[in-house]
Formats: structure tokens, C-alpha cells, sequence
């Protein structure tokens, strides 16, 4: 997952999200519990990705959220993901966003789901014929 530097809020993001990572691309293990640490920061940071709403609100929680940061001493990383970029994006911000930030994992899960040289079926079809032999 990468922020896109065509991205309108793409300097907004960098600058008030990561700015202490020089990196914007982000590597997940992806689980089936969504109660997961792992699950919970991947959807946060895909929230930050997709985000396009509007500038002040993007602006405005990211002040929020590192004066509350600050003041806890809470700006230790989980996994590269500032603590206060997390906190902003952990829940969705609206609907609309959020609608936003499922179209994004959808487009990068068939990009990557492109990439191989078998379908889902013709897998399932290989794995059958290794069972009956």
C-alpha cells in the first residue's frame, strides 16, 4: 500500500501522517480476524490512502490527534504507522470514505490477484485432481 503522489492531500498526508517515516509504502499480512492489530492498522492506513474529503477535516484531526499524541506521550510507532495517524484513522470517517477505502483494497487485491497465472477455479480444479490421484 502506497500514498499516491497525484494525490490532491497527497503533501497533507505525508506531512501531518508520516512524517517522520521517509517511507509511504506499507506492506500488510492480511488475517481473517478483523479484530486483529494487524487488520486494525491496514484499514487505517488504507482510510488515510483513500481519504478525500475535506481538506480542513483531514487537517483539523490531524492537529487533534497529535496534541493528544503529545500530550499522552503517545507517539510510539505500531509497525511504522505513527500512533496519532492510527488514532485518526482507526474508525471510518464517513461513509463515503470509508466506501472509498473498500474500493481501494478491492482495486489492489484483483491488481495483485492479476499477477498470477491461474484462476481461483483452475486452482480449485488442480487441487481436486490432486486429491483424487
Amino acid at each position: 500500500m502506497d500514498l499516491d503522489e497525484k494525490d490532491k492531500f497527497y503533501s497533507v498526508k505525508k506531512a501531518n501522517f508520516l512524517d517522520t517515516d521517509p517511507v509511504t509504502y506499507k506492506e500488510y499480512k492480511l488475517v481473517q480476524d478483523f479484530e486483529d492489530e494487524g487488520m486494525n492498522e491496514f484499514l487505517a492506513y488504507c482510510r488515510l490512502i483513500a481519504f478525500n474529503g475535506e481538506s480542513h477535516d483531514l487537517i483539523e484531526a490531524s492537529k487533534q490527534a497529535l496534541d493528544h499524541a503529545t500530550d499522552t506521550a503517545e507517539e510510539t510507532d505500531a509497525d511504522g504507522l505513527p500512533e496519532y495517524a492510527y488514532n485518526v484513522f482507526k474508525e471510518p470517517h464517513d461513509l463515503k470514505s470509508e466506501v472509498d477505502s473498500w474500493k481501494y483494497i478491492k482495486a489492489k487485491l484483483e491488481d495483485a490477484l492479476s499477477k498470477y497465472p491461474t484462476t481461483l477455479t483452475d486452482d480449485l480444479y488442480l487441487l481436486h485432481e490432486d486429491d483424487e490421484e
